[in-house]
């Protein structure tokens, strides 16, 4: 049974190579050009022009842009200065209003409270107190300033603290009393 089946698989292995074309013979003498006798690198008709699908126009309008206005020429790098222009300037009007005498009580009732949640109250006085006061010194950087603002004021929600659970206090920070 093991030879027969060995057998078969030689004599089917062998088939496709039984079935392919034999190669034609090798010219005897090397004579004879394989090759035609003469090649035609040029042919005897012109190949057609391309078409062209621009229209027809003079020069000088292709070249023209069509609106008159000159382009704003875009610069990173004076965009970069501009960017640290800004920054000095809040910088500037930052340790200005740092020295506001209402700015500074408004820090040391932030720093003095007891609770997160008068803490958190008094910073807010402070930040609209400081940054109101950079405003007043320089209005050139008022959305900067305002943008800023709105982030500190942003930092100091706690969206995940009940309202009723929090210790309730004044605009000041300082615990208001609960009964009436």
């Amino acid at each position: 049974m093991k030879t027969t089946f060995t057998l078969l698989c030689a004599a089917l292995l062998a088939l496709p190579a039984l079935a392919q074309e034999v190669p034609p013979p090798l010219p005897e003498s090397f004579d004879e050009p394989i090759l035609p006798s003469e090649p035609t690198l040029i042919p005897d008709e012109p190949a057609p022009a391309p078409q062209t699908y621009i229209p027809d126009t003079e020069p000088s309008s292709i070249d023209e842009p069509l609106d008159p206005r000159p382009e704003p020429k875009f610069s990173e790098t004076q965009a970069s200065i501009e960017e640290m222009k800004t920054r000095v300037k809040l910088r500037e009007a930052r340790t200005k209003a740092e020295r506001d005498p209402a700015v500074q009580e408004a820090k040391a009732r932030s720093k003095a409270a007891n609770t997160f949640v008068a803490k958190r109250a008094a910073l807010g006085v402070y930040y609209d107190r400081l940054f109101m006061r950079m405003k007043s010194i320089d209005g050139s950087i008022r959305e900067r300033v305002d943008t800023a603002h709105a982030q500190y004021r942003r930092n100091l929600l706690q969206p995940r603290i009940n309202a009723e659970d929090a210790a309730i206090v004044d605009a000041n920070g300082a615990p208001a009393s609960t009964t009436q």
